[in-house]
């Protein structure tokens, strides 16, 4: 009886200490998970360490900045177009009739200089002969006529009209023959480029044939141009406002800025009439050998501008699935990929408006290595799940 006793009262204690144990652990654990949401909810959100060695870096162009809050002006992105300010364009035209080859690459966007022979025009074995040989046979006509009647007039065996007839056509044939022999030579009629620039455009296929005065290229003169930006009704409020522009053309590289480049602002939106869908400003400005006439550009207007926003150079971002990282430099060898919120950008430059702290060392040539880096030698964030 007594050690049924005994054996009931050591199953209940077990119990007992079995339970208190439980709550013990249920606490302790809720309080852990309590203090790792507050640490996530204070810290930017971590996607890993990525380890690249100091010599790596070097040699894979990673360069750092430290992130500080500076002004920023917001820009709206729209669509816009280069075209060649007005009387600034010159169009080529064949002189005389024949097949015409290019002596120049005539892509455009191609830079030319002046005098430089673009075109020759042969009219060799053609039908009706060669029009630059048939002009110097009657220029050496008229001449030997115009001298005979000059001789006959001194005689008084001409009439002062005849003389005068004769000289007329001598001078037109002489104008003709010699504003051809300037630019003859062994290949044929050369067309010449009136002025340094950039071609336009090449309304013609090296090897056919031209009639006299049809238009063969458009060359535009190399030291203005004029930047369109077409703007949405919607936006006409920060038309009026805008301060300049920044500007990429297309397939250029290089951002552009119309502060840099002198630009004058030629139109505003005033005046406009309501049923009109953009609003367009241009800005007259110096050439950029980025930019030639007839390319589209992508604009960024600038708006107001505002203080101590935190910037960091659109390269510095990397954008996966929509959502987009930046890497932070932690330490020597440790770069934190870290996941942040962008906003508004001048069209170099994103601000960050979650994810980055002023004072943080942040990569910003070099990203692409850095993120292939990541993809073998990424070291998990430190955890609180046990």
């Amino acid at each position: 009886m007594m050690k049924a006793l005994y054996r009931t009262h050591m199953k209940a204690c077990l119990m007992c200490l079995g339970l208190a144990c439980m709550t013990a652990c249920h606490k302790e654990g809720h309080t852990h998970n309590e203090s790792e949401e507050e640490q996530t909810h204070n810290h930017p959100a971590s996607a890993g360490l990525v380890e690249m060695s100091t010599e790596e870096a070097q040699l894979a162009g990673v360069k750092t900045i430290k992130a500080e809050a500076s002004p920023f002006v917001e820009a709206l992105t729209v669509g816009g177009r280069i075209v060649a300010s007005p009387g600034e364009t010159f169009t080529l035209t064949a002189t005389t009739p024949g097949i015409i080859r290019t002596h120049a690459s005539m892509t455009p966007g191609t830079a030319v200089t002046r005098g430089q022979t673009l075109f020759t025009l042969s009219s060799d074995r053609m039908i009706d002969g060669d029009p630059v040989k048939k002009s110097g046979v009657a220029f050496e006509t008229a001449k030997a006529e115009y001298e005979r009647k000059t001789r006959l007039l001194a005689k008084k065996i001409v009439t002062q009209s005849e003389w005068n007839a004769a000289r007329e056509r001598y001078e037109t044939a002489r104008i003709a023959y010699e504003a051809t022999m300037e630019k003859d030579g062994k290949d044929g009629h050369g067309i010449a480029a009136p002025a340094s620039g950039y071609v336009v455009a090449c309304m013609v296929n090296n090897g056919s044939y031209v009639n006299a005065g049809e238009a063969v290229a458009v060359i535009e003169k190399g030291d203005k141009m004029i930047l369109e930006a077409n703007i949405p009704l919607r936006h006409q409020q920060l038309a009026l406002q805008c301060k300049g522009a920044y500007f990429l053309p297309e397939g250029g590289k290089t951002m552009l800025d119309t502060d840099s480049l002198h630009a004058t602002l030629l139109t505003t939106p005033k005046g406009l009439r309501a049923d009109e869908a953009y609003l367009t400003l241009r800005w007259e400005m110096a050439r950029a050998e980025e930019a030639f006439p007839g390319s589209y550009a992508t604009v960024h207007l600038k708006g107001a501008a505002r203080e101590n926003a935190l910037t960091l150079p659109a390269e510095a971002l990397t954008e996966e699935s929509g959502t987009y990282y930046i890497y932070v430099k932690t330490g020597a060898t440790h770069y934190e990929k870290r996941r942040v919120v962008k906003g508004a950008t001048d069209g170099t430059r994103i601000e960050i408006v979650r994810g980055l702290k002023a004072g943080e060392t942040v990569a910003v040539d070099g990203v692409a290595a850095i993120r292939q880096a990541a993809g073998g030698r990424v070291v998990e964030a430190h955890s609180h799940n046990h």
